[in-house]
């Protein structure tokens, strides 16, 4: 059976440690290794985690290790992580969430069939419940098995990656404020055709925590969450990386829907002039690398995946930023 080892960074996050580890020692899959490294919290999360570690003592199938660093952020972490290591896949969970019990067993699952045909894997994505802090499902993003589908979720979480792929490839989390995991993921699928999406499969639980900086720190625009540090990264990957697969289209698409995201997400509770200044920054750095993205044809034909509330909200935004009415 082929090993999987799961990464959790963990800064401050004494509020759903706890609950994350248990799911995580309740798989019931027996062969993965959990890797938890603790960047440097300033509250009690390392005493908690090592707490629970002695409670467990052997009652537990799968080897854990557990180290302390100094602060490097979440995407350092995470490169530590993969280079740390030695499972045959890398799975990544965030503090704050949990899995399934068989979250682990579908996904190998799949590998497993899909290698007894001949059909060798490198990635693969499944869809998430979006749920409040008490369980109750806010959303669920079930995956139908479309291409698009794996832009529908670019987290790292709620997928699979054969470690040897991301170290051929040298996929990397970008160390930015904003879209490290965008950067990784885009990247991933980039270097491979070899992507399985797993249908129908909610096993990641993705806490909504309106105290969580992941959930604030994109509202409005700050210095702090300029993504066009992000987006040239994503496009010199794209233009000077070889053996790029992802085609040339799928890519415009791709960066145009982002620009837009960021500004409707931004808009709400940003002041206009500051608005206004990013969003013309945003759209002068996306024409000057794709001077006819009004063009895409899939800004005019849906590709089959997208939702259709995103297509229609990028779609419309772009329309009233063509005539200034935004």
């Amino acid at each position: 059976m082929s090993k999987v080892s799961l990464i959790l960074p963990v800064y401050n996050g004494s509020q759903g440690i706890v609950r994350c580890l248990n799911s995580i020692i309740r798989q019931s899959y027996e062969n993965f290794d959990l890797l938890i490294i603790d960047d440097g919290s300033n509250d009690d999360s390392s005493e908690i985690i090592e707490t629970y570690l002695d409670k467990l003592e052997k009652k537990i199938r799968c080897k854990i290790k557990f180290l302390r660093q100094e602060n490097q952020g979440v995407s350092r972490t995470r490169n530590i992580g993969i280079q740390m290591v030695d499972g045959e896949w890398i799975g990544f969970i965030d503090q704050d969430d949990y899995i399934s019990r068989d979250y682990i067993k579908k996904y190998v699952l799949s590998i497993q069939n899909s290698e007894k045909s001949g059909y060798k894997v490198d990635v693969l994505v499944g869809g998430y419940d979006r749920v409040a802090d008490n369980g109750k499902v806010i959303r669920h993003e079930v995956l139908k098995g479309k291409n698009w589908d794996k832009y529908v979720v670019v987290s790292p979480w709620a997928h699979l990656y054969r470690r040897q792929f991301l170290i051929d490839n040298n996929i990397y989390f970008l160390e930015t404020k904003i879209g490290e995991d965008v950067f990784f993921n885009l990247k991933a699928y980039a270097h491979t055709d070899h992507i399985i999406v797993l249908k129908n499969n909610c096993g990641y639980k993705w806490v909504f925590n309106s105290s969580s900086v992941s959930n604030s720190k994109q509202n409005r625009v700050t210095e702090q969450n300029d993504p066009s540090l992000l987006l040239n990264a994503i496009i010199k990957m794209y233009r000077e990386d070889e053996g790029i697969k992802t085609p040339y289209a799928e890519q415009e698409y791709y960066i145009t829907r982002y620009v837009v995201w960021y500004c409707i997400f931004t808009f709400k509770d940003s002041k206009r002039k500051e608005h206004k200044k990013r969003e013309k920054e945003l759209f002068w750095l996306l024409k000057s690398y794709y001077p006819k993205y009004y063009k895409n044809k899939h800004l005019w034909r849906k590709i089959e995946g997208e939702p259709l509330k995103i297509y229609l909200a990028v779609t419309g935004y772009l329309l009233l930023h063509s005539v200034g009415l935004v």
